[in-house]
Order: C-alpha cells, then structure tokens, then sequence
C-alpha cells in the first residue's frame, strides 16, 4: 500500500536566491544542531544498510524542513536525494519517481545523474518511452559520463532503443 502523499507533485515555485546552507540551519530555534544530528543518525542507518530506519529518519528531517525547503539547496537535496535512493532500493519505483521530482525542483535540473535517475524508475515501472527520453536527456547533458555511472541492463536498453529508432523505415 503507497504511503499517504508526502507532497505536491506540481511544480514549486522557483526559489528565491539560495542562501548558504549555515545560514538556513541558523535560522532554526538551536541553530540546526537537533536537525542535524538526526541527518547524521539517518545517513549512519542508510550506510548501514537499515533502510527502513533510515527513510524513518530522513522523512523526521523532512518534516522538519520549514515550508521554503527549496531554498535549502544541500540539505534539500541530500535529504530528497535518499528518500530517492531507498525508495529505489526497496523497490517503490512510483514513490522514487516522486522524491526524483523533489531533487528536480532542489537540484540542477542539469545533473546527468538526476536525470538518469527518474530514466531509471520509468524503466522499472515498465514505462519505456519515459526511460528512453529521460536517458537521452541525461545524455544530452552528461555525455559519455552518463553511462559509465548506470547500471549495463539501463545502458543496453537505451543504446539498443537508440540506434533501433535511429534506423530508416522500411
């Protein structure tokens, strides 16, 4: 059963100026210390290999986040980022197809690796048309990178789709 939305997946509001990321934990009532020692405890769960401890950890971070998280750009995204990753792991593609968009909205939209990634839950969602024009954007900004930072299955089926619809006709 998918977990009740953690958020909208319409487009947020461009962010204003990001502000360095000491001064966004400066703004927190203790200054960011409770926030980020349970930033610490989670990535220490996540290294481990307890996934389930860490995405309880990262949605506590999370939930913490004021309302103008965008702004918060490194926390933002390293936060998003593992909810990605785990959901991933898990094998909850929908749910890492959403938490890719919330990189999306944090981080460059530019990052080969971000873009291969939502490629990656469309492939594993069966939605082959998505991956294909989700790796072929990763492409067009990584180049070369892009492929020697994904899995061989991911890499196959996109040059092989490639070079297919790249064949005449007839």
């Amino acid at each position: 059963m998918m977990p009740a939305p953690l958020f909208s997946l319409t487009p947020a509001k461009e962010a204003s100026v990001m502000q360095p990321d000491f001064e966004m934990y400066q703004t927190l009532p203790d200054g960011g210390a409770a926030l980020m020692a349970l930033e610490e405890a989670a990535e220490a769960h996540y290294f481990r290999g307890r996934l389930d401890e860490a995405r309880s950890g990262f949605l506590a971070v999370w939930e913490q986040f004021p309302e103008n998280w965008q702004q918060w750009q490194m926390p933002g995204l390293f936060v998003t980022d593992r909810l990605r990753a785990i959901a991933f792991r898990q094998g909850d593609y929908p749910l890492a197809l959403a938490w890719s968009e919330q990189v999306l909205k944090v981080g460059s939209p530019k990052s080969h690796k971000v873009l291969s990634d939502v490629g990656e839950a469309h492939y594993e969602m069966g939605d082959l048309e998505q991956a294909f024009e989700w790796f072929a954007r990763a492409e067009a900004r990584g180049g070369n990178r892009t492929f020697k930072e994904m899995e061989r299955r991911y890499v196959t089926f996109y040059k092989e789709e490639k070079a297919r619809r790249s064949k005449p006709a007839g």
